[in-house]
């Protein structure tokens, strides 16, 4: 299976995802300013949530992808149980986490006017929407692990198109404001996993057995997060940093605030792709190593690493390049547009190394080497990164332009590290699934 023909539907299927918040964004930017930066602050809460989702049905898909290069397609169904007993568990967790402990914290931040009470309000509703999308990462890990990722991309597009006419209906014609952007995200979600269950029921004819889950030889919940819960503890971390950014951004003023925010809007587009082309990477890697083919995933990786770097610097100069009026159709502030296209420039470097530090790690993951890359994420965002960007940003006096240069910092250093990691070849001892 070729990287490109799992990339590409997965990119699309997240953009399309992460089209929610942006659309959120989009439609909330028209009763104010105030209440699109207040949404758009909390979007790293929901980008960690859906990575923990995401990242623990990939940890399924992975040991998936390994057994059916060892051969063993017949304890799939337990595989896949497992992931939605995950899934569901997870999904409880998120509920209490985000409608009630988040409001409270974003409450004390002290952020200007009425963006503290927009977040809170978004806070304890939105929470159901991200169940339903946890239940839709299963069902993709399964599509992809059947060689049709292409189901994922059209349920994406399905709720999607969905959503926008849902938003102007109970937005405009309802005038149901925040709320009825928050319930057309809702409902959203809830066809595309309706539709998704149907495709891979009854399209597909697969078998899923949370049961089987349990008493299949060894507990294979277990097995799945060992894979799935080390490879989430990377990209959480990181997004916890970027959470921590957010809130800086807060105190930096509503200016650098929302320029932070409709940047983050657009450079999602080259975090799908490149996100896209890692976990399409991992697949890849993973049946490579299950079927004992060392060497040919170490050269897969390298061919991956170099067509990821460079087609997520062409998304983020393409972005770059029309920055002005991508900018203008969230505000008209010459300010804020004007920060804007300089924290764009500074994405050139940003992504790119961002894209590699994926790469990089989920190679290592598809081998099985999860703790490492985890381990290397929090060192550095916490111990490094978020310490130079205080620096920088408060006591250099460079503002969000700090920040990003610590985002910088911090990629560069996890790249340059996981990259050495496996170049030194420990992963080609470590046991299959």
């Amino acid at each position: 299976m070729k990287i490109q023909s799992i990339a590409i539907p997965i990119f699309i299927d997240m953009i399309l995802t992460f089209s929610m918040f942006f659309v959120d964004t989009l439609f909330l930017s028209q009763i104010s300013d105030e209440a699109a930066a207040g949404v758009g602050t909390t979007i790293p809460v929901f980008v960690i949530c859906v990575i923990l989702f995401l990242m623990t049905s990939q940890g399924a898909a992975n040991v998936a992808s390994q057994r059916l290069g060892a051969g063993k397609a017949e304890t799939l169904p337990a595989v896949y149980g497992a992931a939605l007993v995950i899934a569901l568990g997870l999904g409880v967790v998120v509920v209490f986490v985000v409608s009630g402990l988040m409001p409270l914290v974003f409450s004390q931040l002290g952020m200007p006017g009425d963006t503290g009470s927009f977040a809170g309000i978004y806070l304890r509703f939105i929470s159901i929407a991200l169940v339903f999308y946890g239940l839709r990462t299963v069902i993709g890990a399964v599509c992809m692990t059947q060689g049709r990722p292409d189901i994922n991309m059209y349920v994406g597009i399905t709720s999607a198109a969905l959503n926008i006419p849902l938003n102007f209906f109970f937005m405009f014609s309802l005038g149901l404001g925040i709320y009825g952007v928050i319930l057309a995200t809702i409902l959203a979600q809830v066809v595309a996993v309706a539709l998704g269950a149907f495709f891979i029921f009854a399209r597909l004819k697969v078998r899923i057995s949370p049961v089987a889950a349990f008493t299949q030889g060894a507990n294979t919940i277990k097995v799945a997060l060992r894979f799935g819960l080390p490879a989430a503890v990377q990209p959480i971390s990181a997004e916890l940093l970027m959470l921590a950014v957010a809130f800086a951004a807060v105190q930096l003023g509503t200016v650098e605030m929302a320029a932070r925010i409709y940047v983050m809007n657009f450079m999602t587009i080259a975090i799908c792709w490149s996100s896209a082309w890692s976990i399409g990477n991992q697949i890849v890697l993973a049946g490579a190593v299950g079927g004992g083919n060392h060497d040919g995933a170490h050269e897969l990786m390298h061919r991956h690493l170099l067509k990821g770097v460079l087609s997520t610097l062409l998304i983020v100069a393409v972005l770059w390049a029309f920055g002005k009026p991508l900018l203008g159709l969230f505000t008209q502030s010459p300010e804020i547009i004007q920060l804007g296209l300089v924290l764009m420039a500074l994405s050139l470097i940003h992504e790119p190394l961002k894209a590699a530090a994926m790469i990089i790690s989920f190679s290592l993951k598809a081998s099985g080497d999860t703790v490492y890359p985890a381990q290397v994420s929090v060192a550095v965002n916490w111990l490094i990164s978020l310490p130079v960007a205080y620096l920088l940003a408060f006591e250099s006096g460079l503002g969000i332009v700090g920040l990003w240069l610590a985002l910088i910092l911090d990629e560069l250093l996890r790249s340059t590290i996981n990259y050495l990691r496996w170049r030194k070849g420990g992963w080609r001892q470590l046991e299959t699934a």
